[in-house]
């Protein structure tokens, strides 16, 4: 009897168990198949930009990288979706032939902003300013050449400008100066990239020529003084802590290892990743990241402020590398000046904002959140630069700064999660260049 009602127990937890591992292997089965099917819906519906415009460079023996010839391809996120193409010289335009001949012609360079990232060709600033042209005067063929090159600064433009400059011979060239990261681009080299894939990828000696200079190591022993105090504050944690929960903290590393690595596979590979990833950091601040202790807060603030930080440009008082990427600027702005008029044309630069410079609230919310002095940053400094630059050397200078202030009032400029205009951004400043060039009487 005893044994029977054994057996009897041993049959009831064997059902039990099996109908639990039918249970957990129904869920994981709807789960997967859920993932599979989320992942062709995006596919198919609102397919995301796993690989950002690949194809789209290539190496070029004089300027280290060019964008390649009659391009082809679409460059999408949850924000937009622009169709992005090339014509036969590589330039994100319509063809030009050789002989054409216009009675007033602009070419304009600049990095990604000029480029159009966001933004279809017919609605970035270049063509704008070119249909307002044709508008204004029907009489006359106007053309506004579009050589924006992403990821690039003012030594490439001057490349690009003396390599292309005496084909179009343009009356103006404006150049698109992007606050942000135009003068480390420039401090870097032009020729820090390798192409793999059609992508850009940054050269190890490019990377080591930015590193290895004093301003960044200071930064880095500031980090190495702070993550000190981290370690300190988290060996008193794990004195605190009995086996179980050892045991829990060492399960939790090889989890994070092996979900690493699941991400980077993810985020190669899967539209559904990136659709829900892009909506996860677009509901999150777009900045910094909230929640962190004083000493956190410092130090991922002395790793984001960098070279490459756009904040960096806004600080009052320059650490000598950027003083020095700044010399570097005005002289190619020099050059290109120069270069011109020697075909007898003008020059003028255009003063891209970065966002942080038209949304005061985000110094505020970085001020906030990392305890920082607030005074030591100037929102309008590389402004008061070039406007500088421009009266010591003849050339006009259009800053979009005040414009874009007051116009975001009313309307968004930038996209919420890219840091490029959208439509209204580039359609204002199609107008502002418009009237700084009739105002400096550099249109017909």
């Amino acid at each position: 009897m005893e044994k029977e009602e054994n057996e009897t127990g041993m049959k009831n937890e064997k059902t039990v168990f099996k109908r639990w591992a039918q249970n957990l292997g129904l869920l994981l089965g709807s789960i997967i198949a859920f993932f599979f099917l989320f992942e062709i819906g995006v596919r198919f519906f609102d397919p995301q930009n796993v690989l950002e415009l690949k194809g789209l460079y290539r190496r070029d023996p004089v300027l280290s990288m060019r964008l390649v010839a009659n391009y082809r391809g679409r460059d999408r996120n949850f924000e937009y979706s622009t169709l992005v193409r090339t014509n036969s010289l590589g330039l994100r335009d319509r063809e030009y032939p050789k002989n054409y001949k216009a009675d007033f012609r602009i070419l304009v360079l600049g990095d990604s902003f000029t480029f159009g990232i966001g933004v279809n060709l017919e609605d970035t600033y270049v063509k704008l300013l070119e249909k307002r042209l044709k508008e204004i005067y029907p009489d006359k063929r106007c053309e506004v050449i579009n050589c924006g090159v992403p990821s690039v600064g003012t030594d490439y433009e001057y490349m690009f400008l003396k390599e292309m400059g005496n084909r179009f011979r343009p009356d103006v060239v404006l150049v698109g100066f992007f606050t942000g990261n135009d003068v480390s681009d420039t401090l870097i080299g032009y020729d820090r990239y390798e192409i793999k894939d059609g992508l850009l990828i940054w050269k190890e000696e490019a990377l080591w020529r930015f590193f290895d200079t004093p301003w960044i190591k200071k930064q880095q022993k500031q980090v190495s003084d702070s993550r000190a105090e981290i370690r300190r504050a988290k060996a008193l944690r794990e004195a605190k802590k009995g086996r179980l929960e050892r045991f829990v903290d060492n399960v939790l590393k090889d989890f994070n290892w092996i979900l690493k690595r699941l991400k980077r596979f993810l985020r190669s590979n899967s539209h559904a990743y990136l659709f829900l990833w892009h909506r996860y950091n677009w509901t999150g601040e777009k900045l910094f990241t909230a929640g962190l202790s004083p000493v956190d807060a410092k130090v991922k603030f002395v790793n984001v402020l960098h070279l490459f930080s756009y904040e960096t440009y806004l600080l009052k008082e320059y650490p000598s590398e950027v003083e020095q990427g700044w010399v570097l600027t005005e002289s190619y702005l020099k050059k290109i000046d120069k270069m011109t008029k020697s075909w007898g044309g003008k020059s003028m630069i255009v003063v891209i904002p970065q966002p942080i410079q038209v949304y005061p609230e985000l110094l505020w919310r970085m001020n906030k959140r990392f305890e920082i002095d607030p005074n030591q940053f100037d929102l309008e400094k590389p402004e008061k630069i070039l406007k500088n630059f421009g009266l010591q050397n003849g050339i006009p200078v259009c800053d979009l700064l005040p414009a874009f202030r007051e116009e975001d009032r009313k309307e968004k400029l930038y996209y919420r999660y890219n840091t490029h205009w959208n439509k209204a951004g580039h359609s204002l400043a199609a107008r502002l260049i418009y009237e700084k060039l009739k105002a400096e009487g550099m249109v017909p």
